[in-house]
């Protein structure tokens, strides 16, 4: 995850330099697969402020959602841009705008802009320079892609040769929260005759909830996000658990608006 983060950081940092005068920021979103929202993971640029960073890009708005569906975007002046229905920029300084999708084993993951504070910011021997360089990033997110998949490999490996359930349990949870470099990982069992999650193993030092009930007679305000999957057997991305935006926008595409709304993390 670290590396990652840096390798994005500095393809931000390389592209502004590739873009050249006039250019006033660049930035990577990758999009999450359930919610089809763009989020932020680097930006380079002094306009990028920490509100615009923490900004998620509404469905179907702005120039990097037609990036995705059509692979690259180029408005040599936004003026025009500026009047169709699905406009949608952070940045009010942008005269001219690129973006362009990137995939990782065909799979589409995100997209890269680029801003320009003048027309015609970006020239065909510039594009060539952006293509080729998202090229080099795709093939190492792939080469980083292969390395988890043999490290999930190696985790399921141990968890396969033990026999008893509380064994399992510890072994994944620990072994998860290092692949991940997540902050806890967490095993519920699902007992299904009592619509009751039993936690039943948690690298979390405070133990967290011991117990997530998640039948119908469940109020929406004491169901959990943990319970809210297990109700409806649905899977779920948070980028960041505090955006009641995020939340709004998953539960909205679900239909079920009331329990993932007033759902506690």
């Amino acid at each position: 995850l670290e590396r990652k983060q840096e390798l994005f950081k500095r393809f931000a940092k390389k592209l502004r330099v590739l873009a050249g005068e006039g250019c006033v920021a660049t930035n990577i979103r990758l999009l999450n697969p359930l919610t089809q929202v763009l989020g932020f993971v680097a930006c380079d640029g002094e306009v990028w402020t920490p509100d615009r960073i923490q900004e998620l890009y509404p469905l179907n708005k702005g120039a990097a959602h037609k990036a995705l569906k059509q692979e690259h975007v180029y408005y040599p002046d936004v003026t025009g841009f500026q009047q169709e229905k699905d406009y949608y920029n952070l940045i009010p300084e942008t005269k001219s705008l690129w973006c362009m999708r990137f995939a990782v084993h065909y799979d589409i993951v995100g997209v890269v802009s680029v801003d320009w504070n003048k027309t015609n910011g970006c020239s065909d021997q510039k594009e060539k320079q952006f293509r080729a360089l998202l090229v080099q990033l795709e093939r190492v997110l792939e080469a980083l892609s292969d390395r988890e998949e043999t490290l999930l490999r190696a985790l399921l490996a141990p968890v396969s040769m033990t026999s008893e359930l509380p064994n399992v349990a510890e072994t994944l949870v620990h072994s998860l929260k290092d692949l991940l470099s997540a902050r806890a990982c967490s095993l519920f069992l699902d007992r299904n005759d009592e619509q009751v999650l039993k936690l039943c193993a948690t690298t979390d030092p405070g133990g967290g909830e011991g117990e997530y009930a998640f039948g119908p007679a469940t109020p929406a305000d004491r169901l959990g996000i943990t319970g809210w999957v297990a109700r409806y057997r649905k899977s779920v991305r948070i980028r960041d658990s505090k955006n009641q935006d995020e939340l709004d926008s998953i539960a909205t595409l679900h239909g079920v608006d009331e329990e993932l709304r007033n759902a506690r993390i």
